[in-house]
């Protein structure tokens, strides 16, 4: 089975971050145990938070039926991760906690959701939910601490990656 088309909600906008996080990652891939993850990501209009669909296919099974926790947690990681970087704030994970309200489905078009929720000179709080059909799945908060200038240009000049324009960002200090 292949995952439906996402198109975005009349709140939904479009954007593109500086590298390829979140679903700017290509995960769509058909495998011989079946397809992977499809993941589409959107700044939400109103408030600025993340939201989007992920979609799990059956190479991702975990309990039979059901998608493998890993990655659920990975794409709550994911999520929450492009929130701060799409809120403008350069950032990597310090801590994540995840909660398996039920499981996840396989091969269901989900509902993910990230918003910032405090914002510390060194560091970002995080909450966001997975979820089907209004009931919440998945529940997690992350901790991601604030990188400054000179961190983001180091990584990029040792990965031999030009600079992109990062003007728009609020870094640490």
């Amino acid at each position: 089975m292949k995952p439906p088309t996402v198109q975005p909600e009349p709140d939904w906008e479009e954007f593109k971050l500086p590298f390829e996080i979140g679903s700017g990652r290509s995960m769509f891939v058909d495998t011989p145990a079946g397809p992977t993850i499809r993941m589409r990501f959107f700044k939400k209009c109103s408030d600025r938070s993340l939201i989007g669909r992920v979609w799990f296919g059956s190479a991702t099974f975990g309990p039979p039926g059901f998608v493998h926790g890993g990655l659920v947690s990975f794409v709550l990681d994911e999520a929450m991760g492009t929130c701060c970087w799409i809120g403008g704030y350069p950032c990597i994970a310090a801590n994540l906690s995840i909660d398996f309200v039920e499981m996840t489905p396989l091969e269901e078009d989900c509902l993910v959701e990230a918003k910032i929720v405090g914002v510390q000179p060194n560091k970002l709080v995080i909450e966001t939910t997975l979820s089907l059909e209004g009931r919440v799945l998945v529940k997690g908060r992350g901790v991601f601490v604030r990188l400054r200038l000179d961190r983001i240009m180091s990584v990029f000049k040792s990965a031999g990656v030009l600079l992109p324009d990062l003007s728009d960002f609020k870094f640490a200090e």
